[in-house]
């Protein structure tokens, strides 16, 4: 059975269509800042992690519960990353909020998996939405799955539906103390993960050119039906995934230019950075929509090409064989006074006939170049 989280409680309801903009209906009349769970029913059990690091230490500890988190690392000084990954336990982000001080619209935000990716800038936070590409996907039905993330002056607290390799290579950096991200601050970690993602949709970009390739390919050299249903699969992802990307290079833009003691001066210069790779991503899936629009121009014109290749054979045959009709027809009347009908030669002569029509259309044709 199918249900939605309400205050931490799991409320039964009718099966629904996959798309799940039913669990949005059902926030309707609640008020303002109301924590209601919206995204797939089978999320996973909610897990607590925290990273707390500097330039010299580093630790990890897998939590019951956010008060362990709290006392991990309250009498230490350096960055504390706290990861919620699953949104079953809706008392955990309930005392997140309350522990960090998160605004209630913005744990909303957290718990409704369909947010359009967006950055809010709060007096002691940072609050991040971005759209991530599952690790199961496929490229002719992309999954995304959102990452919200809070940014404080030294923590930065990061909610994700289901664990990503990208992000635990992020954890990965930072315990081997490879680069200066201990060196730095919450603001160069959530920069760390941004640009994870961003990379994410690079190695995303590599598949999508070696498939257009293949799908050219085979468009040039046996298109089929299954060629066109394949690029318009194809056309329907990259409209998704531009409007991921062109979300990244807002959100980018918003947090370069807004004045926030949150993010230094010299770690907006690695935002930058995040910006100029996205534009370079939108550019590139532009330019997968022009090629796909192409190729299915170039599909219709080869289909077109071989229907009036099938036309143009079947009126050079029926233009050999109409005089051939006409003639077999005059002679099949079988009138009584038509005198070839008693001549000895009249079969051979008018096979000869026949033959000599159909010779000089040939060489007619060929003159012409129609064959």
């Amino acid at each position: 059975m199918e249900y939605f989280v309400y205050k931490g409680k799991q409320i039964m309801k009718k099966q629904a269509p996959s798309n799940q903009f039913y669990v949005v209906s059902k926030k309707s009349g609640l008020p303002p800042g109301s924590l209601v769970y919206v995204g797939d029913t089978t999320t996973r059990s909610t897990e607590i992690s925290e990273i707390f690091y500097d330039i010299d230490h580093y630790s990890e500890k897998k939590l019951d519960n956010i008060k362990e988190a709290i006392l991990f690392s309250s009498n230490q000084s350096g960055i504390k990353w706290i990861n919620v990954c699953g949104f079953s336990d809706i008392n955990t982000i309930q005392e997140i909020g309350e522990k960090f001080n998160i605004h209630p619209l913005t744990l909303e935000d957290i718990l409704n998996t369909n947010q359009r990716p967006k950055v809010e800038i709060f007096e002691h936070y940072i609050f991040v939405v971005l759209k991530k590409i599952a690790d199961n996907s496929d490229l002719q039905q992309l999954e995304y799955e959102q990452l919200s993330m809070i940014i404080g002056k030294d923590y930065v607290i990061t909610f994700e539906e289901t664990n990503d390799l990208h992000i635990d290579k992020v954890k990965t950096r930072i315990e081997k103390g490879s680069g200066q991200i201990r060196k730095s601050g919450a603001d160069y970690l959530a920069y760390a993960l941004i640009d994870s993602i961003v990379d994410q949709y690079f190695q995303l970009q590599e598949s999508f050119d070696d498939y257009i390739e293949s799908l050219e390919n085979e468009l040039l050299l046996s298109p089929s039906a299954e060629t066109l249903n394949n690029i318009h699969k194809l056309k329907r992802e990259i409209i998704f995934l531009r409007k991921s990307i062109s979300s990244i290079s807002d959100l980018m833009t918003v947090i370069i230019r807004e004045e926030s003691t949150l993010i230094s001066p010299i770690v907006k210069v690695y935002y930058r950075d995040v910006l100029d790779h996205a534009i370079r991503l939108h550019e590139s899936i532009d330019s997968y929509r022009e090629l796909l629009s192409g190729m299915l121009n170039i599909y219709l014109s080869v289909l077109s090409n071989k229907t009036n290749e099938v036309m143009r054979i079947l009126t050079v045959l029926a233009s050999i064989f109409i005089p051939l009709t006409f003639l077999a027809g005059i002679y099949g009347m079988n009138f009584e006074h038509m005198p070839e009908l008693h001549w000895k030669w009249s079969y051979p002569a008018l096979w000869v006939v026949f033959i000599v029509i159909i010779v000089i259309s040939l060489i007619f044709f060929r003159r012409k170049k129609w064959l």
